[in-house]
């Protein structure tokens, strides 16, 4: 897995945790493995998950729109986390939707259900679809 591969995996592994714990991102990222990883790659999973986070509110809209009939209550914590993390890469940083849309999918498929990483693929697809420019 790249450098990115892995950094999104580790901030995949942030908003899971921030799904299911009661503290914040800084005691979550104190708390994660990183001695495998490159410090480059650490600190780009860590810039993931922190403008995930503060966009939160804005992200969970966008996946609401988007996850028709799904109540994001209702979502399992790994495919929010995913859904979280792509609008949020998408969005706010300057990698290429086609880049994220795949790397969440492929994250789905190792770390979700084996019908994940087509509801994945289904809300990041239509979102990327209406808002991003297809000459990106």
């Amino acid at each position: 897995m790249s450098k990115r591969g892995n950094s999104r995996k580790l901030a995949m592994r942030m908003l899971y945790q921030m799904g299911i714990r009661t503290t914040d991102l800084a005691m979550i990222f104190e708390d994660l493995d990183k001695d495998a990883y490159a410090e480059d790659t650490v600190n780009w999973a860590y810039h993931l998950a922190k403008v995930t986070q503060d966009h939160i509110h804005d992200i969970d809209k966008i996946i609401e729109t988007y996850s028709i009939d799904w109540d994001m209550n209702r979502l399992n914590h790994v495919d929010k986390a995913l859904l979280r993390l792509g609008i949020g890469e998408i969005n706010y940083t300057d990698t290429p939707y086609q880049v994220v849309l795949n790397e969440m999918i492929e994250l789905s498929k190792t770390y979700s259900t084996d019908e994940s990483s087509k509801f994945i693929n289904g809300i990041l697809g239509k979102y990327v679809n209406e808002t991003c420019s297809q000459d990106s």
